[in-house]
């Protein structure tokens, strides 16, 4: 939160709080691979580029033509080329991508740099998903889905250690597609409202949406247990984490999204959760109650203003 601020003296919370789910992953790879789990120039950066480079690609005000002449722009940095920035927006982006190359210079570490440009194609294609309603097949939705979200975890494990093992790459290869996965099916809605095609949207209002999610379920179990390279205490203790977490984002989702599955699934999903699917619901109206955007703006204030800070066992004072 400090950092973001005086980054950026105008940058809305709740833009730092998209940061912040990209900065928790980055930390959970730190874990992963033995490392300080600590707040690098990389880890700000990277994550930084998330509100600032995606909310642009994913504002529906935005034409397309000017979305693709950003993207170019966006191509030349990462690539080291000269690049005048036309808008504030643009001249964050850039000044970001400059404290990546002090961290890691492009000459010794280039596989943070092709990473890097593997997860801006992945954000060019993924423009075909704005470009209205498509039938299954018309375009490769699952692919660019893949690719999307594989890249962005990709590049979070080279940020983090500049090189990767092609074990610890594979891993964080399918850590992103699954994260990504998730990430769709709790905006189902939205993507339907938008016209944004994922392979959640694209069926959604066709057919129930049962076996996708097994399929969902189950890639998580596999990504998971494959990753038999990390094996300290810490790191098993932490993928036991990421599985849980990951399940109740999916219950969490199926529960906000009843109608898109049926009787008979949500039926067996609910027994085998640890909640009901109205304690989740309750619990999401609980907390618009208790916290409101000013409560929230007022704990950030806080947040950003000390260095340190405790909490009560309760969580009623900071």
């Amino acid at each position: 939160l400090r950092e973001a601020t005086m980054f950026d003296s105008e940058i809305e919370v709740y833009d730092i709080f998209q940061a912040i789910r990209n900065v928790w992953i980055m930390n959970s790879i730190q874990i992963l691979l033995n490392q300080e789990v600590r707040l690098t120039p990389s880890v700000f950066s990277y994550s930084m580029l998330y509100p600032y480079s995606d909310n642009y690609l994913d504002d529906v005000n935005i034409t397309i033509e000017e979305k693709i002449d950003f993207n170019s722009k966006f191509r030349k940095c990462l690539e080291g080329k000269e690049t005048e920035a036309s808008n504030l927006n643009e001249k964050h982006i850039f000044e970001l991508v400059r404290k990546i190359e002090n961290e890691f210079p492009r000459e010794r570490f280039p596989q943070v740099f092709d990473s890097l440009l593997s997860i801006h194609s992945a954000q060019e294609k993924s423009l075909i998903q704005q470009k209205g309603m498509s039938i299954p097949h018309e375009n490769d939705i699952l692919g660019i889905s893949f690719e999307k979200g594989g890249t962005s975890v990709l590049a979070d494990g080279f940020l983090v250690k500049g090189e990767l093992s092609s074990d610890e790459a594979n891993f964080m290869f399918g850590y992103g597609v699954f994260l990504q996965l998730i990430d769709d099916l709790q905006d189902v809605k939205v993507d339907l409202v938008n016209k944004h095609m994922t392979i959640f949207s694209q069926i959604a209002t066709k057919w129930p949406l049962d076996s996708l999610v097994n399929k969902l379920f189950r890639f998580i179990e596999l990504v998971l247990e494959a990753s038999n390279i990390f094996t300290t205490k810490d790191s098993i203790k932490l993928k036991k984490v990421i599985h849980d977490s990951c399940i109740i984002m999916i219950l969490e989702a199926i529960s906000k999204n009843k109608k898109m599955f049926t009787r008979k699934y949500i039926k067996e999903i609910e027994n085998n959760s640890m909640f009901r699917f109205a304690y989740y619901r309750k619990l999401k109206r609980k907390f618009e109650k208790d916290y409101s955007s000013r409560d929230i703006q007022s704990i950030c204030n806080i947040l950003k203003q000390k260095k340190t800070f405790s909490v009560d066992k309760n969580l009623n004072k900071i």
